[in-house]
């Protein structure tokens, strides 16, 4: 009878490189977002994730970089999330002088063109515009 091979956990790996990382993971977080607790949540969530991550078949081997590229993608994470529980609260509330309009093409034409004239393109006004709308939604 053959005995099924026990694979170690590739998550050790991370384990390892856990005490180097965290100085790296965390002042790349709290220098981007300013605020300590955010920081520490955020890094947890980076090195959760990445516990997830190289638990996969074809993953990288941990390192500062990719832990790094994790914690970017977490601070991205969370900065959309906040921008839509802000829209979303906008919608609720019902003054409606504190609720932004979203910018409209009118608006970055005035901004960008006010200053360098009609040397602007209007692709550059087309990527402003879309932007705002991206913004907005």
């Amino acid at each position: 009878m053959t005995h099924p091979q026990v694979r170690p956990d590739p998550a050790l790996g991370l384990l390892e490189l856990y005490d180097d990382a965290l100085p790296h993971v965390y002042g790349y977080l709290l220098a981007r977002c300013g605020d300590t607790g955010l920081a520490e949540d955020l890094t947890a969530e980076s090195f959760l994730a990445a516990v997830h991550a190289v638990r996969k078949p074809g993953a990288p081997d941990p390192s500062i970089p990719w832990l790094t590229g994790m914690a970017r993608h977490k601070l991205a994470d969370h900065w959309r999330r906040a921008g839509r529980e802000q829209r979303g609260l906008r919608l609720l509330d019902d003054d409606p002088a504190r609720v932004r309009l979203p910018l409209t093409a009118a608006y970055w034409t005035a901004r960008v063109e006010g200053p360098f004239g009609p040397a602007i393109s209007a692709s550059m006004r087309a990527v402003a515009c879309s932007i705002s709308l991206a913004c907005a939604s």
